[in-house]
């Protein structure tokens, strides 16, 4: 595993100059990109922990992505204000609310409740 950022970024090139050979990749070379991605993937596991994004931003980002306004979620949120509420973050979403967006878009619920009190 790469023990820098730097040690890192080289890996990446080499990866990079691999996956553009294409089909003209030998075995060995396949073999040796697919433990190259293991490595970089467990490297950047440990050092680039994303913050996960919040309950209320996830929402905003599936409502413009399914072209949503507020008045399209009044079945869960039951007023146009209530739905600005969680939109802007300023009232949590209940689990409730959670698992009828998570039907309603497709995903975990997870995404739509706050870490400390998981699903």
């Amino acid at each position: 595993m790469p023990g820098t950022i730097k040690e890192n970024q080289r890996l990446l090139e080499i990866v990079r100059s691999l996956i553009d050979k294409g089909e003209s990749r030998t075995p060995e070379e396949t073999a040796a990109l697919e433990v190259l991605i293991t490595l970089i993937h467990r490297f950047e596991q440990e050092h680039y922990r994303p913050e996960r994004a919040k309950p209320h931003e996830v929402l905003a980002y599936l409502m413009e992505e399914h072209g949503l306004r507020k008045q399209d979620l009044r079945d869960i949120f039951t007023t146009r204000s209530r739905a600005s509420e969680v939109i802007s973050g300023k009232r949590g979403i209940t689990k409730e609310q959670a698992m009828l967006l998570a039907s309603r878009f497709g995903v975990e619920p997870s995404l739509f409740v706050e870490p400390s009190s998981r699903l």
